[in-house]
């Protein structure tokens, strides 16, 4: 019987050790996908930052769902994870109308070396950031 009952608790004790070692694994993946998508982001705010002032409104609208998203979990730890703020209007359909907002800004095309190289770095910066 103390047997029986030592090899249900060890294997219970087993089979916890590997649930928690699953969970940390998954977790520190997600972390790791956050903080570099995260480095992705300054890398590319700091490019566009380079490249001129007409840049400036594709910055500020990269930067304010990402300041907002920040504030609101301070504020509010009940809402789910990734919710859609709906003050400002975000949706799948916004995703098209910032791309043609990029493409309108950046039109004019180079100014010079440094903005061509600027905007390289951009475009590099966004392909790796998909």
């Amino acid at each position: 019987m103390r047997l029986g009952v030592g090899l249900i608790a060890t294997i219970a004790a087993l089979v916890l050790g590997l649930l928690i070692a699953a969970a940390k694994s998954s977790f520190d993946t997600q972390s790791g996908q956050i903080k570099q998508f995260t480095a992705d982001l300054i890398l590319l705010d700091d490019l566009l930052g380079q490249y001129g002032p007409e840049t400036t409104p594709i910055r500020a609208r990269m930067r304010a769902p990402l300041a907002d998203r920040i504030w609101r979990e301070k504020s509010a730890s009940t809402k789910g994870t990734f919710e859609i703020n709906a003050k400002s209007g975000a949706s799948a359909g916004d995703s098209s109308a910032l791309a043609a907002q990029r493409r309108a800004a950046v039109a004019p095309g180079p100014r010079s070396a440094d903005q061509h190289q600027s905007g390289s770095d951009a475009a590099a910066a966004v392909c790796g950031i998909g």
